[in-house]
Protein backbone atom coordinates (compact mmCIF):
# COMPACT_ATOMS: atom_id res chain seq x y z
CA UNK A 1 0.00 0.00 0.00
CA UNK A 2 1.51 3.32 -1.07
CA UNK A 3 0.90 6.12 1.41
CA UNK A 4 0.96 9.89 0.98
CA UNK A 5 1.60 11.89 4.15
CA UNK A 6 0.70 15.58 3.91
CA UNK A 7 1.24 18.14 6.61
CA UNK A 8 0.64 21.82 7.29
CA UNK A 9 2.96 23.17 9.98
CA UNK A 10 3.80 26.64 11.20
CA UNK A 11 6.62 26.03 13.67
CA UNK A 12 7.62 22.45 12.81
CA UNK A 13 5.73 20.28 15.31
CA UNK A 14 3.33 18.89 12.70
CA UNK A 15 6.22 18.35 10.29
CA UNK A 16 8.13 16.43 12.97
CA UNK A 17 5.04 14.30 13.65
CA UNK A 18 4.59 13.58 9.93
CA UNK A 19 8.22 12.44 9.75
CA UNK A 20 7.74 10.12 12.75
CA UNK A 21 4.65 8.64 11.10
CA UNK A 22 6.72 8.14 7.95
CA UNK A 23 9.35 6.23 9.95
CA UNK A 24 6.66 3.87 11.27
CA UNK A 25 4.85 3.31 7.98
CA UNK A 26 7.84 3.07 5.62
CA UNK A 27 6.57 3.07 1.98
CA UNK A 28 5.39 6.71 2.20
CA UNK A 29 5.94 10.01 0.47
CA UNK A 30 5.85 13.13 2.66
CA UNK A 31 4.93 16.60 1.45
CA UNK A 32 4.47 20.04 2.96
CA UNK A 33 1.04 20.97 1.65
CA UNK A 34 1.82 24.67 2.09
CA UNK A 35 4.85 24.59 -0.21
CA UNK A 36 4.35 21.68 -2.61
CA UNK A 37 1.54 20.96 -5.06
CA UNK A 38 0.29 17.39 -4.98
CA UNK A 39 -0.21 16.33 -8.61
CA UNK A 40 -0.63 12.57 -8.55
CA UNK A 41 -3.11 11.79 -5.81
CA UNK A 42 -4.33 8.82 -7.86
CA UNK A 43 -0.91 7.13 -7.32
CA UNK A 44 -1.67 6.55 -3.63
CA UNK A 45 -3.83 4.01 -1.82
CA UNK A 46 -3.71 5.84 1.49
CA UNK A 47 -3.63 9.56 2.34
CA UNK A 48 -2.73 10.93 5.76
CA UNK A 49 -3.16 14.63 6.45
CA UNK A 50 -1.92 16.43 9.54
CA UNK A 51 -2.29 20.06 10.49
CA UNK A 52 -1.36 22.38 13.28
CA UNK A 53 -4.26 23.99 15.13
CA UNK A 54 -4.44 27.72 15.77
CA UNK A 55 -7.40 29.02 17.77
CA UNK A 56 -9.03 25.64 17.12
CA UNK A 57 -8.68 25.82 13.33
CA UNK A 58 -6.50 23.85 10.94
CA UNK A 59 -4.20 25.72 8.56
CA UNK A 60 -6.07 27.13 5.55
CA UNK A 61 -4.00 25.27 2.92
CA UNK A 62 -4.98 21.97 4.55
CA UNK A 63 -8.65 22.93 4.60
CA UNK A 64 -8.47 24.02 0.96
CA UNK A 65 -6.79 20.75 -0.06
CA UNK A 66 -9.53 18.71 1.59
CA UNK A 67 -12.26 20.70 -0.13
CA UNK A 68 -10.61 20.64 -3.57
CA UNK A 69 -9.82 16.91 -3.47
CA UNK A 70 -12.76 15.47 -1.55
CA UNK A 71 -13.99 13.20 -4.37
CA UNK A 72 -10.56 11.59 -4.87
CA UNK A 73 -9.93 11.36 -1.12
CA UNK A 74 -13.14 9.41 -0.60
CA UNK A 75 -11.64 6.63 -2.74
CA UNK A 76 -8.59 6.30 -0.43
CA UNK A 77 -7.83 4.93 2.99
CA UNK A 78 -7.70 8.11 5.09
CA UNK A 79 -6.09 9.21 8.33
CA UNK A 80 -6.06 12.64 9.97
CA UNK A 81 -3.94 13.94 12.83
CA UNK A 82 -3.84 17.30 14.58
CA UNK A 83 -1.13 19.00 16.59
CA UNK A 84 -1.86 21.66 19.18
CA UNK A 85 -1.35 22.54 22.80
CA UNK A 86 -4.95 22.80 23.94
CA UNK A 87 -5.99 19.21 24.49
CA UNK A 88 -9.38 20.17 25.96
CA UNK A 89 -11.80 18.62 23.51
CA UNK A 90 -8.92 17.57 21.24
CA UNK A 91 -10.97 15.07 19.28
CA UNK A 92 -13.80 17.61 18.85
CA UNK A 93 -11.46 19.69 16.66
CA UNK A 94 -11.95 17.07 13.95
CA UNK A 95 -15.69 17.67 13.61
CA UNK A 96 -15.06 21.41 13.60
CA UNK A 97 -12.45 21.28 10.82
CA UNK A 98 -13.21 18.25 8.66
CA UNK A 99 -16.18 17.47 6.44
CA UNK A 100 -18.33 14.73 8.02
CA UNK A 101 -18.12 12.62 4.85
CA UNK A 102 -14.31 12.58 5.04
CA UNK A 103 -14.32 11.93 8.78
CA UNK A 104 -16.69 8.99 8.37
CA UNK A 105 -14.32 7.55 5.74
CA UNK A 106 -11.21 8.00 7.93
CA UNK A 107 -9.64 4.86 9.37
CA UNK A 108 -7.92 6.86 12.08
CA UNK A 109 -8.02 10.32 13.67
CA UNK A 110 -5.80 11.45 16.54
CA UNK A 111 -5.06 14.61 18.44
CA UNK A 112 -1.31 14.18 19.02
CA UNK A 113 -0.51 17.15 21.28
CA UNK A 114 1.80 20.06 20.66
CA UNK A 115 4.82 22.00 21.77
CA UNK A 116 6.25 25.47 21.78
CA UNK A 117 9.50 27.26 22.49
CA UNK A 118 9.17 30.99 23.18
CA UNK A 119 12.38 31.69 21.24
CA UNK A 120 10.73 30.44 18.04
CA UNK A 121 7.56 32.55 18.32
CA UNK A 122 6.73 36.04 17.09
CA UNK A 123 5.81 38.81 19.54
CA UNK A 124 2.06 38.17 19.48
CA UNK A 125 2.51 34.41 19.88
CA UNK A 126 4.99 34.92 22.75
CA UNK A 127 2.55 37.23 24.51
CA UNK A 128 -0.29 34.74 24.21
CA UNK A 129 1.85 31.82 25.39
CA UNK A 130 3.14 33.80 28.37
CA UNK A 131 -0.45 34.48 29.39
CA UNK A 132 -1.47 30.85 28.97
CA UNK A 133 1.63 29.14 30.33
CA UNK A 134 2.76 31.70 32.92
CA UNK A 135 6.55 31.65 33.23
CA UNK A 136 7.23 28.62 31.03
CA UNK A 137 9.74 29.12 28.23
CA UNK A 138 8.53 25.97 26.52
CA UNK A 139 6.04 23.11 26.71
CA UNK A 140 5.72 19.73 25.07
CA UNK A 141 2.54 17.64 25.19
CA UNK A 142 3.32 15.43 22.18
CA UNK A 143 2.20 11.87 22.89
CA UNK A 144 4.46 9.23 21.35
CA UNK A 145 1.81 6.66 22.34
CA UNK A 146 -0.81 8.48 20.26
CA UNK A 147 1.55 8.61 17.28
CA UNK A 148 2.12 4.87 17.59
CA UNK A 149 -1.63 4.18 17.98
CA UNK A 150 -2.31 6.27 14.91
CA UNK A 151 0.27 4.39 12.86
CA UNK A 152 -0.97 0.99 14.03
CA UNK A 153 -4.48 2.00 13.00
CA UNK A 154 -3.26 3.03 9.54
CA UNK A 155 -1.50 -0.27 8.76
Amino acid sequence: MKTLILYASKHGTTKDTAMKINEYLKNSDVYDIQKEEIKNLQDYDCVILGSALYAGNIIKKAKDFLKENETQLLEKKLGFFLCGLNSDGGESYFSKNFNKTLLDRASMTRFIGGKFDLKELNLLERTIMKLLYKDADSANTISEDKIEEFCNGMR
